[in-house]
């Protein structure tokens, strides 16, 4: 084989080859480094395109050209044999690319799978009577269907309808089967047996791709503590998966290369759920608001973005907080406006009008949240509050129980549980409030609660206590003192209801004065 420069047609046909290989080059590399579909598909394409424009060149050439006019090519100094190489790795590497395409289409890999199918999407299959008498079958369909229907009123969630999860009942199934035929990411699976005396109820969450289990726990209730203990069973059920879902989700979204607003409203709840210090309210508004730069009208990041901007005002104001009510009031009306039959947006909004004295106002707001989803936790307990600042402490109870049977695991559980806690001191109960108090503070040490703990104790003559719960709280807030709770903070005095003062004035300010604050 002669080694002489390429001239002419020959030219043509290696700078052709040479770019064929390049493409086939990326196609290989996209496919090895998981890059999108599109990237690959489009290069092992190009690769075969300009590989078949190089071996046709003369053909292309005869038809188009035409005598008389010249062709431009120049020397690219390539001899005989270093083209056979080119084309040869040309051919191979091509082939290999398109290889890897065709099995990437008909093989798709498990995070192909996973990244395809909808966010926090899964099947509640039928839980397993375990109670050993098939007259109870009822029982573990009932707390299947219930729990279906909860998980279906989840924002963002897509949750297969009972018909089609039932068709798995009493089949032995691989879960990564099943996702893969139903196009979920997750399964849930249980167990429920009814005893004399109450239910026991198993349930695990199980990751559709890997097979993993993501999350489990078992719940047992006595009828003699709940009225309704099925709704109890199910609703603290679902609240849980909720929440589990949510951190699933979020850390998914995290290693998103594109992330989109969905995204980051997962990402930003996932950070709320890790408890309400000012760092974890920050960042959760801070990547609410990253999802609204990728859309603006995403009503839940406009419902998320409010209440975090009311929490930032209420629990740690500073010179930003009157313009953070003005955008937080904003960001829930404008959900509102998007999702008039969204509960999140009118809590948001009630919310709001909490932390800015408005108590009636907050009141309709918040009974609208519930009218919408009687189950709505955040907004159900949050109405036993607004009862007590309202002057009617004796019906708040209603609510702050009806919200911890919802949820008694959730971030805000220290509040539900203070808010019972207040009423019992706003009744002068202090022996009875002391109970919730402690409790609340044992969840998260909140100010109120322990502000509550040293009035309670100092009037039961538990010095010591009260001693050691205003150590607490002088520790975590240095600052503290009743002119500070009168008028820097405004949490709980936020009211000109003349019960709701006289019953603050003699059963908290009065006592914690007693007590040298």
């Amino acid at each position: 084989m002669r080694d002489e420069p390429l001239n002419g047609d020959k030219a043509i046909f290696a700078f052709f080859e040479m770019v064929a290989l390049a493409f086939a080059f990326e196609g290989v590399s996209a496919l090895l480094n998981n890059r999108p579909w599109p990237i690959y598909t489009a290069a092992t394409f190009a690769s075969i395109f300009f590989f078949v424009i190089g071996i046709k060149w003369p053909l292309i050439k005869s038809r188009f050209h035409r005598p008389g006019k010249k062709i431009l090519v120049s020397s690219l100094g390539i001899s005989l044999k270093t083209l056979t190489v080119l084309m040869a790795v040309t051919i191979v590497v091509g082939a290999v690319s398109a290889f890897l395409v065709l099995y990437k289409f008909f093989h798709p890999s498990p995070a192909a799978f996973s990244s395809a199918a909808p966010r926090m999407s899964v099947v509640v299959l039928p839980f397993t009577n375990t109670s050993g008498d098939l007259n109870q079958e009822y029982v573990a369909d009932g707390i299947t269907d219930d729990i279906t229907v909860q998980l279906s009123k989840i924002k963002g969630s897509f949750v297969i309808g009972r018909g089609t999860a039932f068709t798995f009942k009493g089949k032995v199934i691989d879960v990564r089967e099943v996702a893969k035929e139903l196009g979920i990411r997750y399964v849930l699976q249980g167990t429920a047996a009814q005893t004399g005396g109450g239910f026991h109820v198993t349930a695990q969450l199980i990751d559709g791709v890997s097979g993993a289990n993501l999350w489990a726990d078992s719940i047992d209730a006595e009828r003699s503590q709940f009225g309704d203990i099925r709704r109890f069973l199910v609703t603290n059920l679902a609240e849980t998966l909720r929440l589990q879902l949510i951190s699933v989700e979020s850390k998914k979204a995290e290693k998103a290369s594109n992330p989109d607003a969905i995204d980051f409203t997962l990402r930003a709840w996932a950070k709320f759920n890790q408890g309400p210090s000012r760092d974890n309210l920050l960042a959760a508004e801070q990547l609410f608001g990253k999802a609204l730069e990728k859309q603006l009208d995403y009503e839940p990041a406009l419902a998320g973005r409010s209440r975090m901007l009311s929490y930032l005002a209420l629990s740690f104001p500073g010179p930003a907080k009157d313009q953070q009510l003005v955008d937080a009031e904003r960001y829930a009306r404008k959900a509102i406006s998007l999702e008039p039959m969204d509960p999140a947006a009118f809590y948001a909004l009630a919310y709001t009008r909490f932390v800015q004295f408005r108590i009636a106002e907050a009141l309709a707001a918040n009974e609208r949240a519930i009218e919408l989803n009687p189950n709505f936790v955040d907004a159900v307990g949050f109405e036993g509050l607004l009862l007590i600042l309202n002057g009617q402490a004796a019906k708040s109870f209603e609510w702050t129980e009806k919200g911890l049977e919802l949820s008694a695991r959730d971030p805000l559980l220290y509040m539900r549980l203070g808010y019972k806690c207040h009423a019992y001191v706003h009744l002068a109960k202090f022996r009875e409030s002391t109970e919730w108090c402690e409790k609340s503070v044992a969840n998260f040490p909140s100010w109120p609660a322990l502000s509550d703990l040293v009035a309670a104790y100092t009037v039961l003559g538990e010095t010591k206590r009260a001693e050691a719960a205003k150590v607490q709280l002088l520790k975590l807030y240095p600052e503290f003192s009743v002119d500070w709770y009168q008028k820097t903070r405004g949490y709980l005095n936020g009211s000109a209801n003349p019960v709701f003062l006289k019953e603050i004035t003699e059963n908290i300010w009065n006592n914690l004065r007693k007590a040298g604050l």
